[in-house]
């Protein structure tokens, strides 16, 4: 490929990424729960609870064990986590084991109000049309 080549292939691609940048700037700025969420997840104490609470709150299925890591979880906030944010989990820490029954649901369904649109349900059922979808939108799953 000589020079002329190589600077037509550079202006195509520079070219294809302002494209790119400008058709996401026209899709708008990101949710408020997505800015929560990036802002948590790009510090690593809020990574870390953030997994923690996945792994020992949202994966249990006994509601009593769930509970139980709400409560320790609820004890050790990240800063990353907003006001409201930080006062709702505490909150639900207190209540967690002797309300086991309202409030691990209500931490699960809040979880997936914030991350259900990166994250595949895997119940049966429910992942194999998720997938069936976003393959016929042509998107790649990881």
């Amino acid at each position: 490929m000589n020079r002329e080549e190589r600077e037509l292939v550079a202006a195509e691609a520079i070219y294809l990424v302002e494209q790119w940048l400008a058709a996401a700037d026209k899709e708008g700025a990101r949710s408020p729960a997505e800015k929560r969420l990036a802002k948590i997840l790009k510090d690593p104490a809020g990574l870390d609870w953030t997994l923690k609470f996945v792994d020992r709150v949202i994966r249990p299925t006994d509601k009593k064990v769930a509970a139980s890591e709400l409560a320790k979880l609820s004890k050790k906030l990240p800063k990353s986590l907003s006001a409201l944010d930080r006062m709702t989990i505490s909150f639900g820490g207190l209540l967690a084991k002797p309300f086991s029954f309202i409030v691990i649901p209500t931490a699960k369904a809040r979880l997936r109000q914030l991350v259900g649109h990166l994250i595949a349900d895997a119940r049966p059922g429910k992942l194999t049309k998720h997938i069936s979808k976003s393959k016929s939108d042509g998107i790649s799953l990881n």
